[in-house]
């Protein structure tokens, strides 16, 4: 299941355009930070946002 491009703003949105993991800045990198599942979804996850 892919995230769907609306959750995926919301979610980069939501996170002030940094890496939710370690904080670090989307600005200067060469890559775009991947957007994921925090479950995955072969364990039961879901794309929803809470």
């Amino acid at each position: 299941m892919t995230i769907p491009a609306d959750a995926r703003r919301q979610v980069i949105r939501r996170a002030e355009d940094r890496c939710e993991y370690c904080g670090l800045s989307q600005a200067g990198q060469e890559a775009l930070f991947h957007v994921d599942h925090v479950v995955p979804v072969t364990a039961g996850g879901t794309a929803a946002l809470d």
